[in-house]
């Protein structure tokens, strides 16, 4: 069974190889089915990635894709998927989808018809993120919702995405607040994408007032799968893959940088006789190393989830675990996450709900470290390999001394800069909320939860002590490129938050009226605790070395510790009238501690009405439905 196996992950990863070299260019225009118009703002994204692009004025795109299945997707008109067999031109049909207009979403403190807002809000379902290989669930929201621009912060694998929600609104930090099952949070890197049910992105000023001067960057509502009722559903997601990069730097050989310096230099007087026979030299060991090669590699990534989910009249249950073992493009480069999630609803009764949500993760990392930038692949010469041919495989410290320093260039060795030291960046992510929701009278209803989260991170770098050893033509200097003692540095930091929120939701209707009203009362507490500490001089590279107390000189510690609170009153009116006139109004006040006295307090009010134009007869009657759908004017 286990070489069955084993020749089914060969084949599957063979394939993956293979399907990943086919690069197939499409081209084409998006309209509307009913009118023909070109639709601008299309979103097209590559299914199972986050390749992807929008239609410009005109309706029309272009996209290279390598995977044979593309969605097309805009607010307010059916999904489309797309079979690519070959490039070529595929024009596409929007159909409107009426439907999404009785849709519930959540907008903060509650939920509302989609039909009924008068703020800016896209909804992402879980049929719209499904499949996706990502590692951080930041990077779900490519390509998904309009007016959020979202982009990799880095080729760091697991790094959080580049969020912006309607561009830049400060100097200073602009990423939005994101929101989990009522929760507040800095980033959502611990959540495993595969737990989430669906994704709300308030956008504009009357959809974020209720958050504050938090949700001044916009707010990204998400919210995890709970239990169903009905029969147990047992899920299991496995997927593994390859990734390299996009497209290899085209570097110089070892003739064509001879040339090059020769020629650069020629008139330089400083490029002495002497200097050239030693470059000379240099290029005639025969060595053409391409830095771009030694320091990239096809990178092997795997995702497994499993969940169980159930339900009953009274009690809904849901569990799933997750693992992604992450590896980058550039060597060394890894993220790993272990994720369990669990969450417990139960009906006391007919009137008192009760839950719990529990999520854990732990998380190891490696970044590229000393390795800061493509500068020091880019200036390493090809001249110099990467081991050196001149130190004894034999000789004590091997392992450390083994790379060759380069001889031309003033930085060193990029390979021996990844693969030197012991770094890497270990967390553990808890946090979770327990809430009892009650049914006081018809449509009014009271709900108390308290949210907590706790993270321990801790990273690590040991750098080792190692030699190079320089041939007799090097013309560079030697600086930065040896260690003669370790060096470690070793922090900690451990952040702890929790919130308790106290709710009252009253909706009814009264003859053509709808009035949907909340108040609530939230208090949080954050305190965040550091320490960090450096100190070099261990007697030797071994692991039992790779601590504070091996190391014998240059102690270096500092650490603080910081606590802020908040206390918050908030408010909604969501009203409408005949299903035609729609009015929202919010209030929030915050008082922080993080300010002086007589200064603690902000507050934050909108308003927003909004005009269903065809509801009205006037509008009826002009029989244009399949010119112009569902318009809705909007002051805020």
């Amino acid at each position: 069974m286990s070489k069955h196996l084993f020749s089914l992950l060969c084949l599957l990863l063979t394939c993956t190889y293979l399907w990943a070299q086919e690069t197939k260019k499409i081209t084409g225009t998006v309209s509307d089915a009913a009118t023909g118009e070109a639709l601008i703002g299309v979103s097209i994204v590559e299914e199972g990635t986050t390749n992807g692009t929008i239609t410009d004025f005109d309706g029309k795109y272009s996209l290279e894709v390598t995977s044979g299945k593309v969605q097309f997707s805009y607010i307010g008109y059916k999904t489309e998927t797309l079979t690519i067999v070959k490039s070529g031109v595929y024009d596409v049909k929007l159909a409107s989808d009426n439907e999404q207009l009785d849709e519930v979403v959540v907008i903060g403190y509650g939920t509302q018809k989609k039909s009924d807002l008068t703020g800016s809000l896209a909804s992402i379902s879980s049929k719209d993120i499904k499949n996706y290989a990502v590692s951080n669930a930041s990077e779900l929201l490519t390509g998904k919702a309009a007016g959020v621009f979202v982009a990799a912060s880095s080729g760091q694998p697991g790094a959080d995405a580049v969020v912006r929600v309607r561009g830049l609104g400060t100097v200073n930090d602009n990423n939005p607040l994101y929101v989990v099952d009522g929760q507040f949070m800095d980033n959502i890197s611990s959540l495993n994408p595969a737990d989430i049910e669906r994704i709300e992105v308030l956008k504009d000023a009357s959809a974020c007032a209720i958050y504050g001067s938090r949700g001044s960057n916009g707010v990204i509502l998400v919210t995890t799968k709970g239990g169903v009722k009905g029969e147990t559903t047992v899920t299991l997601d496995a997927y593994v893959g390859i990734k390299n990069s996009y497209k290899a730097l085209d570097m110089m050989n070892s003739e064509q940088f001879y040339n090059f310096i020769m020629e650069a230099y020629k008139e330089d007087p400083t490029f002495t006789t002497e200097k050239k026979e030693k470059f000379t030299n240099q290029y005639k060991k025969g060595y053409d190393t391409n830095w771009w090669d030694e320091v990239t590699r096809t990178a092997f990534t795997q995702n497994y989830n499993v969940s169980i989910r159930k339900g009953t009249d009274k009690s809904r249950t849901s569990i799933s675990l997750g693992y992604i073992g992450d590896e980058g493009s550039i060597i060394t480069t890894e993220f790993n996450r272990l994720s369990l999630r669990l969450n417990q609803e139960y009906d006391i009764n007919d009137y008192i709900t009760v839950g719990a949500t529990l999520n854990g993760a732990k998380i190891r990392q490696r970044d590229t470290g000393a390795l800061s930038s493509f500068d020091l692949i880019l200036k390493a010469d090809p001249f110099t390999p990467v081991i050196n041919p001149l130190v004894d495989p034999s000789s004590s410290n091997y392992e450390y001394n083994k790379y060759a320093p380069t001889e031309w260039s003033f930085d060193p060795n990029p390979v021996a800069l990844l693969e030197l030291p012991d770094r890497y960046n270990d967390k553990l992510n808890l946090f979770g909320n327990v809430f009892a929701q009650v049914k006081l009278l018809k449509g009014l209803s009271y709900r108390v939860q308290y949210s907590f989260e706790r993270n321990h991170d801790v990273f690590k770098n040991f750098n080792p002590a190692y030699e190079s050893t320089f041939s007799e033509d090097n013309l560079t200097t030697t600086s930065g490129k040896y260690l003669t003692e370790t060096q470690l540095t070793n922090n900690s930091s451990v952040v702890s938050n929790y919130s308790v929120e106290q709710r009252l939701n009253y909706n009814t209707s009264f003859g053509r009226s709808t009035l949907d009203a909340m108040v609530a009362m939230t208090y949080e507490k954050n305190t965040s605790e550091g320490i960090n500490a450096f100190k070099r001089g261990a007697l030797g590279n071994d692991e039992i070395y790779h601590v504070l107390d091996a190391q014998t000189v240059g102690d270096q510690t500092s650490g603080g510790k910081e606590t802020s609170a908040m206390l918050s009153y908030l408010g909604r009116i969501n009203y409408s009238y005949d299903d035609r006139y729609l009015a929202t109004i919010n209030f929030r006040a915050d008082g922080s501690s993080r300010f002086a006295k007589g200064n603690r307090w902000g507050y934050f009010p909108s308003v927003s009405l909004g005009w269903r134009i065809n509801n009205e007869q006037f509008f009826k009657n002009l029989n244009i439905d399949n010119v112009i759908s569902n318009p809705l004017a909007e002051l805020n």
